[in-house]
């Protein structure tokens, strides 16, 4: 399965990334977005990782921990017919 992220993601991403780089450095600052893009890789290879979601109607939209941070997506009724999950906050 591939995973899309949102538009909105790519942007929480380097946001997050640059929060990290002045606080952390650059390195450090790398390493936290790729943990979170690897976590991303997990759930769209293991689609039933993630929870479903009770405040909607549908087992497609999955949810998984990464830390304090929540990893939301959607794909097909647990990935069986489709090749992408899109993941979105």
């Amino acid at each position: 399965m591939r995973v899309v992220w949102s538009a909105t993601v790519e942007r929480e991403l380097s946001e997050i990334h640059d929060y990290l780089a002045e606080s952390m450095g650059p390195e450090a600052a790398l390493k936290a977005v790729e943990r979170i893009l690897a976590r991303g890789d997990q759930i769209a290879a293991f689609p039933e990782l993630g929870r479903e979601v009770a405040d909607f109607a549908s087992p497609s939209i999955r949810v998984a921990m990464h830390g304090d941070m929540r990893c939301m997506g959607t794909c097909d009724a647990w990935g069986q017919a489709s090749d992408e999950a899109t993941f979105f906050t």
